[in-house]
């Protein structure tokens, strides 16, 4: 009989916040993750504040991070493991 293994890789899921002229950056940022107004999301942080994000992938979020001078937009990126529970700040991925 073969032992299973324990998967290791963790399901990641990724979120961007618009901060500054967060209309503008709603917009700009939909258009760009091809999204409208209805797939903006409530979740709640680690502290337990409310945040309207939208879903997006790490290759997604990087593109936003490398254009945001040019777009004018100014976001930060939230994740969490698995498909529940409260998101965390990961803004940090990005500046490599």
């Amino acid at each position: 009989m073969v032992k299973a293994r324990k998967c290791r890789v963790s399901v990641s899921q990724f979120f961007i916040e618009p901060t500054r002229d967060a209309a503008y950056a709603n917009d700009v940022i939909a258009k760009k993750l091809r999204l409208g107004d209805a797939d903006f999301m409530n979740i709640k942080d680690k502290a337990g504040t409310p945040r309207d994000v939208l879903p997006c992938t790490l290759s997604q979020a990087r593109e936003l991070w490398r254009s945001r001078d040019t777009l004018h937009i100014s976001f930060e990126l939230w994740g969490r493991n698995r498909n529940y529970g409260p998101i965390v700040y990961k803004t940090f991925l990005l500046r490599k």
